[in-house]
């Protein structure tokens, strides 16, 4: 691939502190496994999260944000109908992050960010 063992061995590493792989001596970097009651965990927290952005979001909401928000639910009303889930399924990522955003709370925006990531990219979720 072109690549040098010292990135390599970095993003292990790092890949290792975020509890992504374990590593073992004499055996390498593994993948850890995927586990339904972290899914669930980590669901029930995204929600709580959403939740609370949204009432949040509610509070401080402007028309600007209401034309993107309905811009969003109309994007997705016609995606449902020509049943592109694929693309459905980026907008609402998309509307959901809006409502998180438009919350202005800087810690609970990370909270949802790290969340989502690990919704994402987690191989031991």
């Amino acid at each position: 691939m072109g690549i040098s063992r010292t990135p390599v061995r970095e993003a292990i590493r790092e890949l290792a502190a975020e509890g992504f792989v374990t590593l073992s001596p004499n055996q390498g970097a593994v993948v850890r496994s995927v586990s339904v009651e972290n899914i669930r965990e980590v669901l029930q927290i995204h929600s709580v999260l959403e939740g609370l952005a949204a009432r949040l979001s509610c509070e401080v909401t402007n028309e600007e944000d209401l034309k993107e928000l309905e811009n969003y639910v109309n994007k997705m009303e016609k995606l449902v109908e020509k049943k592109d889930l694929l693309t459905y399924s980026e907008v609402d990522l998309k509307f959901h992050e809006l409502i998180v955003n438009i919350c202005r709370n800087k810690r609970l925006i990370q909270m949802r960010r790290n969340i989502s990531d690990q919704e994402i990219t987690s191989p031991f979720l």
